[in-house]
Parts: structure tokens; C-alpha cells; sequence
């Protein structure tokens, strides 16, 4: 049901919605999700959405006064010599944005709303229809016990089963896990009850690097999302910053035997479960995947110490 004036909690520029539908002539366009707030380890989902709106332009704008609790999440105020100044507003938007060739697409990006979660999906779905949207991708990563010296798998998720299209998705990694939800989870499954085509893309971070920003995660996001999407994304910064944190972790993990360790050990439950996954047999037991439990517990620690408790 279209919402009524009285219950918009956004607002649409209509010059650069004039100048999407000139840009897609009709076409469909693609959505790429990407909030602060939900699991997202080593930033990647993040980083990804502020390197793919970079050149962009605001399209939609929604009222975070409604939907955001600026007390758990304060924004930011800079204090310098006696006075005050740069209040840092929490953003929630849609912008425009265009491809290496031009070709337009949409993000959504800024803080995951705490409030009227329902009302804000109504809202999205809305839009969707609106600007033609013909697949939403949400982008994002989650810890994992795995090496950084391995490379990256991705989980999908998606509305018809088609829309995977990677050789070798990594859907069998995991059973049923019961997770606290994120809006993008909600929205993904609104969008599947009304026949729209979305897919999720949930990168494997190192657990040991998950609370920093991790440049490797979102280079694989990235080859994914062009994979997806058809669009043709200018990688060369993500991919030197990419290489330049590799080189970092493998510094900070010479330094320390620990480190050393735990990379090591890290290094054959991982080869051991890519020798079961090749050879179509049962895991060696070092190569045990984690249960449904340990994935749920990991993601609610990973929640709480991204939100502490405030008194």
C-alpha cells in the first residue's frame, strides 16, 4: 500500500530522480544496500558503499529524527578553543551513482535505523517500485574462524535460487542458524514475499581482524557485486589498499608467536575443509565448521561490542 503524505519518512530529489530516468531509459537499476549498525566485519560492506558513492549524488534522504535514537548512537560535535562546531548529523539516503561506463545504479547507505522498522521497509519497498530497482544486492561481513592468508569465501543468500549464479557459492557452509536480524535481513525477506529479486553477500573476515577496517574483504565484495550486477567497478584503489593491509597483518602476525599460532592453525582447519569440499566426502575433524550456536553467539558478540550497553 503506498504510504500517505502524512506518513513519508523521506524525501526525494526530484532533479536527480529527473536525471536517473533519462540515465536508465526505462531499464531496471540496481540497489545496493549497505548500512552502519548491523554485523559488518572489517567494515566491508561499509567501505564498499562510501567507494561506490564517492562520485554520487543524494537521491533520497530519510528523516533520521524518526528513526534513528541519537542517544545510544550520539552523533558527532568538534570542540576547538572555547567553542563548538561540524555537528555530525546521522545520514540515512539513496544516492545516484554511475559505473566506469556510465551505467546508473542506486546505494543505501548511513545508519540502520532503530525505530519503525516496519514503516521504514514500507518506505523502501516503495521506492524500489518507484525507480525501477530490478535487484537489491546488501553487501556486508561477518568473523569468521578462517585465515587471512586464504582466500575470502562469500555466503550468499537470495530470493530465487537463479540469482546465484558464482560457480562454487558457499550456500552448504552453513545449515539453518537462527541470527539477530538486521533491517537489511527484514527487507530481503519483504522483498522475496513480493516476488522482487534480492541477494545478500556475506564476506568471511579473519575473527582477528573483524573490528577494523579490512580493505581485502571489500575487494572480494566488489568482484562479487560486478559479478552480480553486470556493473563495472573501478577497483585499482581497493585493490592497493587491499595489498597494503595484507602486508600489514602479515607484519603484525611476525612479530608475535601467538599470532603465528593461531594463523597456523587457522591455515589446516581451512585446507582441510577445501580438501572435503573438493573430494565431496565428510571434513576431517580439524576441519569441523562451526554450529549453529557458535555463528549465533559469534554475531551476538560481535553486536554487543559494536553497541555497548550505555547507562
Amino acid at each position: 500500500m503506498p504510504l500517505s503524505d502524512r506518513d513519508r519518512i523521506y524525501t526525494v530529489n526530484e532533479a536527480v530522480a529527473k536525471d536517473l530516468a533519462s540515465l536508465t531509459g526505462g531499464r531496471g537499476v540496481p540497489l545496493i544496500v549497505g548500512l552502519r549498525g548491523y554485523i559488518d566485519a572489517g567494515h566491508a560492506g561499509e567501505q564498499l558503499v562510501d567507494h561506490l558513492r564517492a562520485q554520487g549524488e543524494r537521491l533520497v534522504s530519510f528523516d533520521t529524527d524518526l528513526l534513528v535514537d541519537h542517544r545510544s548512537r550520539r552523533p558527532t560535535v568538534d570542540f576547538d578553543s572555547g567553542s563548538f562546531s561540524n555537528y555530525e548529523s546521522h545520514q540515512l539516503g539513496i544516492d545516484m551513482a554511475v559505473d566506469s561506463e556510465g551505467v546508473p545504479f542506486l546505494v543505501m547507505h548511513g545508519v540502520e535505523p532503530d525505530y519503525r522498522w516496519n514503516h521504514f521497509i514500507d518506505a523502501a519497498t516503495e521506492l524500489i517500485e518507484q525507480f525501477g530497482v530490478d535487484l537489491t544486492v546488501h553487501t556486508h561481513g561477518i568473523p569468521m574462524a578462517m585465515p587471512h592468508t586464504r582466500p575470502a569465501m562469500v555466503t550468499y543468500s537470495a530470493t530465487r535460487d537463479d540469482l546465484i549464479t558464482q560457480p562454487d557459492p558457499t550456500l552448504g557452509v552453513f545449515g539453518k542458524v537462527t541470527i539477530p536480524a538486521g533491517v537489511s535481513n527484514a527487507l530481503h525477506v519483504r522483498l522475496g514475499e513480493l516476488g522482487r529479486d534480492a541477494v545478500g553477500m556475506a564476506v568471511h573476515v579473519p575473527h582477528y581482524v573483524a573490528q577494523s577496517q579490512y580493505p581485502p574483504a571489500v575487494m572480494v565484495l566488489a568482484d562479487q557485486l560486478a559479478h552480480t550486477t553486470g556493473l563495472v567497478i573501478d577497483s585499482t584503489a581497493l585493490h592497493q589498499r587491499a595489498a597494503d593491509a595484507i602486508d600489514e597483518v602479515a607484519t603484525k602476525v611476525a612479530e608475535s608467536g601467538e599470532m603465528a599460532a593461531l594463523v597456523q592453525a587457522l591455515e589446516q582447519q581451512f585446507d582441510a575443509f577445501a580438501r572435503g569440499r573438493s573430494e565431496n566426502s565428510l571434513l576431517a575433524d580439524n576441519g569441523r565448521l562451526p554450529s549453529a550456536d557458535d555463528i549465533a553467539a559469534e554475531f551476538e558478540q560481535f553486536l554487543a561490542e559494536q553497541h555497548p550497553e550505555q547507562p
